[in-house]
């Protein structure tokens, strides 16, 4: 890679982060020794700029002067203000040298400003009204606040949804660090209570639900809000449509701060206050279980839920602000789909057609299709309520896909079972041919069995064994062996002349000679004949 590449590299990575007056003197110094003019300098920033409002629609490196870059020179930061913001005191050609040259003009403070920083509201490029935040003056050499300053625009920037206020840039001057974000026309939902405006309930199920929507998407990125309050959420002119505002105390999965707690106490889940790092998607939950309580009675008060006047969003208010974290829903998408039951109810119950045309409908329409006589009946009773054909026709299609649906499911339902069926029976047939394969194995082992001991029989000339004594050894018995007395033996027999030895159980004798049947043994000086069935070479 080139030395020009790289620095064009490094041009867009601080366009994308927001590039200081440090940096773009530092990246300058490098673009003259590689022989480039100031122009050609600029023209790399804008290209870089153009390409991340073309990609993102966001600016952080402005260029509304002829010089680039956004920031302002040594000299003209003793003309004017180096921040861009004007001063009450400023006179008025001050005021349109300042404004022909910063990126931000018609400059004014707000009410809303906090403890620690002032809030602006500004018109950006002279096109986009934005809003201005800025650490105040005894803050801004504070570490740990400009940490958390920085983490808060840095939590809301990666954020993209149309139900939280966008982060478009950030910077720093002279006056210290600042960013700007989307600048919100409405009221918070604080200021909208406290003027007394009476919310219907389809009204509060929009707003609820939007509010569940956004912190639902803000926890699929693991940012939780901590400090949730009607005070935090605005709610447009147009529409009341909410945005869910101020990420000062929000945590990441990213940047762990070192706040021991966080939150607002009457909205701020029990836990908040022992460890803000613990908190979770539940601690959002319970602070907007907090906040429906305040819309239907006036006040974050758990002793309240019986005068919710509406059964889902008492259920919804009742588990949402258990103290137990684990009592609590675990996620804002079921709360989502309690609201969006409570929708369709409402929907149903303000049906702009009569019920007994709707069953009408359905009753027609469960084949997943209306034949033409049915149509010709249900125009002339669609004629006769003076209902909206458009819209009766509408309801007619969405009843059709339904029963179609419907159908469909059945009949994969139907398909499932079927394939368990077959599966069960293949299962059974299996099992029956495994049996019967075992039953042949066991038929084949036996008939082996008995044909081994037929030929044993055979060749041992069938003769019966003696179950009157001990079974003849088939041992072999050779001269010199010292066996042993099986038996106690008496004088009953003679061979060759000779009487059979008379020996006790277990006495050791020594084989002198082998006959057939008899074996000649002598111990204790005697010599004699013993039947082999009374021989062993162990003990007994």
């Amino acid at each position: 890679m080139t030395d020009f590449e790289q620095l064009k590299q490094e041009i867009e990575r601080y366009v994308r982060s927001g590039m200081t007056e440090k940096k773009r003197a530092e990246l300058m110094a490098e673009a003259q020794k590689l022989g480039m003019s100031g122009g050609e300098f600029v023209m790399l920033i804008k290209n870089a700029e153009l390409e991340l409002k073309f990609q993102t629609g966001v600016s952080n490196t402005e260029y509304p002067s002829e010089t680039g870059s956004g920031f302002l020179t040594g000299t003209e930061e003793e003309e004017g203000s180096a921040s861009g913001f004007i001063n009450e005191e400023d006179t008025s050609q001050q005021t349109a040298a300042a404004t022909s040259v910063a990126p931000f003009s018609e400059i004014k403070k707000l009410e809303s400003s906090g403890a620690m920083s002032d809030i602006y509201s500004a018109i950006h490029l002279g096109r986009r009204k934005v809003i201005i935040k800025r650490i105040k003056e005894p803050y801004r050499n504070n570490a740990e606040y400009k940490n958390l300053f920085y983490k808060e625009f840095d939590t809301g920037y990666a954020l993209d949804n149309p139900n939280v206020v966008r982060f478009y840039g950030k910077g720093e001057d002279l006056e210290g660090p600042y960013y700007y974000m989307e600048y919100v026309d409405g009221r918070t939902l604080a200021d909208y209570l406290k003027e007394g405006h009476e919310l219907k309930t389809p009204q509060i199920t929009r707003i609820v639900l939007q509010i569940a929507e956004a912190l639902s998407y803000m926890h699929s990125k693991q940012v939780f809000h901590r400090d949730l309050k009607p005070a935090n959420i605005m709610l447009t002119y147009k529409g009341d449509n909410v945005k869910i505002i101020d990420f000062g105390l929000a945590a990441d999965d990213t940047i762990v701060d070192n706040l021991k707690n966080a939150g607002t106490p009457k909205y701020a889940a029990p836990e908040l206050f022992n460890n803000a790092k613990t908190a979770d998607q539940r601690t959002d939950i319970y602070s907007l279980g907090m906040i429906i309580l305040e819309i239907f009675t006036g006040s974050p008060d758990r002793k309240r839920l019986a005068q919710i006047n509406n059964q889902v969003f008492r259920e919804i208010a009742d588990r949402a602000t258990m103290a137990n974290p684990h009592d609590r829903f675990h996620s804002c998408d079921e709360i989502i789909s309690l609201l969006k039951r409570e929708t369709s109810a409402l929907a149903t119950a303000s049906s702009p057609i009569p019920k007994w045309l709707e069953d009408r409908i359905k009753e027609y329409a469960a084949d997943g299709f209306i034949s033409r006589n049915e149509r010709i009946v249900l125009d002339q009773e669609i004629a006769k309520t003076g209902a909206d054909k458009k819209i009766v026709d509408a309801i007619i299609n969405d009843e059709i896909e339904k029963a179609i649906l419907k159908k469909r499911k059945e009949e994969e339902e139907r398909c499932r079972n079927t394939k368990v069926l077959v599966a069960e029976t293949n299962n059974t047939e299996d099992g029956n041919s495994m049996r019967k394969v075992f039953k042949i194995l066991l038929w084949i082992i036996l008939c082996l069995i008995i044909i081994w001991g037929g030929i044993k029989l055979y060749k041992n000339g069938f003769r019966m064994p003696d179950f009157g004594t001990e079974s003849v050894l088939q041992e072999e018995f050779k001269r010199g062996d010292k066996v042993y007395v099986n038996c106690p033996t008496e004088l009953t027999e003679t061979v060759n002349g000779k009487a059979v030895m008379k020996c006790d159980k277990n006495q050791e004798v020594e084989v002198v000679e082998v006959l057939y049947q008899y074996v000649e043994v002598k111990t204790l000086g005697k010599r004699g004949y013993i039947d082999k069935r009374y021989l062993s070479h162990y003990k007994r």
